[in-house]
Parts: structure tokens; C-alpha cells; sequence
């Protein structure tokens, strides 16, 4: 394919931002309300806006880093060029496994929205045929080229923020300020806000997989820091919005919801607010598997252009893609989706964002403080001080995780170390 007509098909800005939002907005937010009431009540609307700050923070440190690189690569990249080969590499190793990991969670949890929705799909056949036809029509959507990756994409976030707009515009007009008082209820303690704030955080992460795959962006070291910033910011205010008015319809009634948006617009809008909040969760799914079968490929496609993999990963195919770490990624994901085994594993990827987060930030503080390192078109104001604020709260809510999860982080980081020696010594041969 002629460079011009690759370039053309690449991700323009706006486009970048709504595969952003496509990657962050999955089936957290129409979920997880009900979970952050329980444990905070209407301080869950405190904790919506601290995550967003958190995650803005970390943003915003990701965005000053992708501005100094052109490359795909992301979190690898970044603490690759900072600190060295095997920080790199374990990052890098993270990345690509969470990616995987990540992918297959999710057509795994669409395949079971399936089944309970459409119960002609819930029988033991179907939930093993429909991983099997998405991860399949996904790979040959991904093989066809970044252009039609591109306008599934437009598409499905599209389609997933019509019914969360909806239900903004229309709840506030069935605002109850009598159900968000008191905002912080007596029982609250920093424990039950810290747990609140690690729930809600999954529904904001996601926004880190923009960086991995920079080279099919349009000017990615102008643009990708743009798009981050906005997504977030877009984000955060859809997350606080909704939170907010779902507390004031239903109140107390939020507490054991499981599906806390549709029976709030069930509640204002009868059955056809609850039919589109349900068309939404699956739409929301369907995007972020998408979203996933796009930039996971690209993970192990970074670290073979680094030589931490074997470079054929690396090779394009004609359609400026690439095909073997494409089919291999999907072929993974695929087994790793069929073994029914994904429960257990998904639990490393919540601990495991933060070894892309925390390794990205602390390369921004060393490249300013340094003066190392490629030149930012975008530079951080006051410094290092808002890269450190995002280490400090990055910190405090590991802390605040399970005891498990930080021993998955930890196994997670032993294996990509001996990997790390294993290639090392497969590819000197």
C-alpha cells in the first residue's frame, strides 16, 4: 500500500479521541455505582472525581512521555529509554500479557451478556462458538488494515455514549437533591473510601493502550497527548455526571443493584430506558473488544521492534499491519478464552496497570529532571510536581488493594524476569 494512502488511513485526532473513550468506557460504569454506594454511599461522587483526578494526573504524565516518542511501544517504550533493557522488558512483558489477558476477559464477559440476554445464545455450544466467531471476524477486520478498525471503532463508541447521554439529559430532569444527603455518611471511613476509589478505578483505566500502538496515528507526538488529555477529561465528566444522577433518582435503592443504570432509567423512562441502557452495556462490550483486538496485537508487534521478541512480530503485511503478531495474539487469546481459566488470571491485570503507570510517570521525572531523553512538544507546567502527585496516589491505592492482588503483581513480575533471561538466550542463538 503507497505510504500516502497509509497515512491517510491512520488515526487523525478526532478519531484517536473517541478510540480513547472506546477504550476506557466498557461495562464498568453501567456496573459499578451500585458496588460504590454500598461502601461509601453518596461519597461514591467524592471518589469519582478523585479517580479522575488520579487518573488525569497519570495522564497527563503519559501524554508529556508520548510526546517525546513516535514509536509504538507506550509504557515498554518509555521505561525501555529511561532505565534500561530489562525495566523495559518487564514492563513491556506486562503490557503484552495484561493486553491478552485483558481480551480475552472481555470476549469472554461479552459472550456471557450474550447468553443471558438472548437465551437461544446461553447454551455450552454457543458460549464456546461465539469467542470463537468475534475472535476470528476481529482478526480479519484487524488484518484488512487500520481503516476498518478505524470506523468499527468511530462506530461502536458512538453507539455506546448515545444511551449515557441519554440518560444524563433526561435524568436531570428527575434530580432528587433529597437522596444525595448527607454526602458523606457517618459509618464512612478512609478504608471504605480507599476500597471505593480502587472499585471505581477499573471503570477509568484503559486509557493507557493509546500509546502502545503510536505509529498508526497521524503525527502521534502532537496528537496522542491531545487525544489522552480530552478522552480523560470527556470521561470524567460522563463518570461524575452519571453517578451523580443515579444516586439522586434511586438513594437508598442503589444498595445490592446489580445493574444500577438500567433500573435508574427504567425508573424515569419505563422499559425503553431500561431496553437502552441493556443495549448499551452490550454495545459498550462489543466496542471495547474491539478496541482490544486492536492495540493487544501491538504490544508484542513493540517489543519485537525493540528486539525483546523475535522480529518477524514486527513485519507488516501489505496492508500496513502487523499480521504475525496479529494472528498470534488472537490465536492466544482465543485458547486462553476456551480454557475457562481467564477468572483467575484477570485478577493480575488490576495490580498490573500500575507496573505500566508507576515505571511511565517515574520516566518523566527522570527525563526533566535529567534533561535526558528525546525532546517533549508537550511540557508538563510546574515540572515533576504533577508526575509525583500521580506517584503518591498511585502508591496510596496499591495499598489499598487486596493482599492477593499485590502477590498476583508480584508472580506477574517474577515470570516476565525469567522470560526476560529465556529470550535473552533464545535469541543469541
Amino acid at each position: 500500500m503507497h505510504n500516502s494512502t497509509v497515512e491517510k488511513h491512520k488515526f487523525g485526532l478526532f478519531a484517536l479521541i473517541l478510540f480513547g473513550i472506546n477504550g476506557i468506557i466498557g461495562t464498568g460504569i453501567f456496573l459499578l455505582p451500585g458496588q460504590v454506594y454500598q461502601l461509601v454511599g453518596n461519597a461514591g461522587i467524592l471518589v469519582a472525581i478523585l479517580d479522575a483526578l488520579l487518573v488525569l494526573t497519570i495522564a497527563l504524565s503519559f501524554a508529556e512521555a508520548s510526546s517525546r516518542f513516535h514509536e509504538n511501544g507506550g509504557a515498554f517504550l518509555y521505561t525501555k529509554s529511561a532505565f534500561g533493557e530489562f525495566p523495559g522488558y518487564l514492563v513491556g512483558f506486562m503490557t503484552y500479557v495484561i493486553r491478552i489477558i485483558a481480551w480475552s476477559a472481555m470476549v469472554a464477559g461479552l459472550s456471557t451478556v450474550l447468553g443471558v440476554t438472548f437465551p437461544v445464545l446461553g447454551s455450552a455450544l454457543w458460549q464456546k462458538l461465539i469467542p470463537v466467531i468475534l475472535i476470528v471476524a476481529l482478526t480479519i477486520l484487524n488484518l484488512a488494515g487500520v481503516q476498518f478498525v478505524k470506523v468499527a471503532n468511530s462506530i461502536a463508541t458512538i453507539a455506546k455514549l448515545i444511551p449515557l447521554i441519554l440518560f444524563i439529559a433526561i435524568g436531570i430532569f428527575f434530580f432528587n437533591t433529597d437522596n444525595l444527603t448527607p454526602l458523606v455518611p457517618a459509618h464512612t471511613t478512609v478504608a471504605h473510601f480507599g476500597t471505593a476509589a480502587v472499585t471505581l478505578l477499573y471503570a477509568f483505566t484503559g486509557f493507557e493502550t493509546m500509546t502502545i500502538a503510536a505509529e498508526d496515528y497521524r503525527n502521534p507526538a502532537k496528537n496522542l497527548p491531545r487525544a489522552l488529555i480530552s478522552a480523560i477529561v470527556i470521561v470524567a465528566i460522563i463518570y461524575v455526571s452519571i453517578i451523580t444522577i443515579t444516586n439522586s433518582i434511586l438513594g437508598q435503592d442503589l444498595i445490592g443493584q446489580q445493574a444500577p443504570l438500567q433500573v435508574a432509567f427504567g425508573k424515569i423512562a419505563g422499559n425503553l430506558g431500561m431496553s437502552l441502557i441493556a443495549a448499551g452495556s452490550i454495545i459498550s462490550m462489543l466496542g471495547i473488544v474491539i478496541h482490544a483486538s486492536f492495540e493487544s496485537p501491538r504490544s508484542g508487534q513493540s517489543m519485537a521492534q525493540q528486539g525483546a521478541l523475535p522480529k518477524p512480530l514486527a513485519t507488516l503485511n501489505h496492508n500496513g499491519v502487523p499480521a504475525r503478531a496479529i494472528i498470534i495474539t488472537s490465536i492466544l487469546t482465543l485458547l486462553l478464552t476456551l480454557s475457562g481459566q481467564f477468572e483467575t488470571l484477570a485478577q493480575l491485570s488490576v495490580v498490573a496497570r500500575f507496573a505500566q503507570y508507576i515505571p511511565t510517570i517515574l520516566a518523566v521525572i527522570y527525563f526533566q529532571l535529567s534533561k535526558k531523553g528525546p525532546a517533549a512538544s508537550i511540557k508538563l507546567p510546574l515540572g515533576p510536581v504533577i508526575p509525583m502527585i500521580a506517584v503518591v496516589l498511585s502508591v496510596w491505592l496499591l495499598t489499598q488493594a487486596e493482599p492477593a492482588l499485590l502477590l498476583f503483581g508480584l508472580f506477574g513480575l517474577l515470570v516476565a524476569a525469567a522470560s526476560y533471561f529465556i529470550t535473552k538466550a533464545l535469541l543469541k542463538k
